[in-house]
């Protein structure tokens, strides 16, 4: 026999079931630290994924400030606050550039506006009424955060502050 000492196999056994409980045992831990960071990122979006809006088209009239009422196709605007907070400096905008400003929108609420509808340059123009109008929304939440539902209804944060303000609006 050599002089070397390999130990008892009761030693190797407790070795190997001792590296094996450190590698259970982080394995454990990053499972709970994914799960808790999903449940944070939930936590994070439950006011904004109860915010969407939406645009059709249909028959309107419309009056021109100092000017005749005239009747013309009018894309319906719509945002909803399916949350139990408000949401603040909310807009939608149309692909054509146009903008619905209700700014503050309060719990529960829906509000709407029809505007004048111009397609997009280089576009064919809807022709049918009730045909849907693919828009934006962007709000902040009741926590500060800023948020934007892209026409594909994708909700995404973002940090850069693109804030509807009243200006943004363009008149008919």
């Amino acid at each position: 026999m050599s002089d070397l000492q390999w130990g008892t196999v009761p030693d190797w056994v407790a070795a190997v079931g001792t590296a094996g409980a450190f590698i259970a045992g982080g394995v454990l831990i990053a499972k709970e630290l994914s799960a808790q960071h999903k449940q944070d990122e939930d936590a994070r979006r439950a006011q904004a994924s109860l915010v969407s809006a939406w645009a059709t088209l249909q028959t309107s009239s419309f009056t021109v400030p100092g000017g005749p009422t005239s009747k013309g196709t009018g894309a319906k605007v719509v945002i909803r606050n399916g949350s139990e907070q408000p949401i603040y400096n909310c807009g939608a905008s149309l692909p054509s550039g146009q903008a619905f400003v209700p700014g503050l929108v309060p719990p529960e609420t829906t509000v709407s506006d029809v505007l004048p509808y111009k397609p997009p340059p280089g576009t064919i123009p809807l022709r049918s009424v009730g045909g849907e109008i693919a828009i934006t929304v962007t709000f902040r939440d009741s926590n500060g955060r800023m948020w934007k539902r892209g026409p594909e209804g994708i909700l995404e944060s973002f940090e850069h502050e693109h804030i509807f303000s009243t200006h943004d609006a363009e008149p008919g």
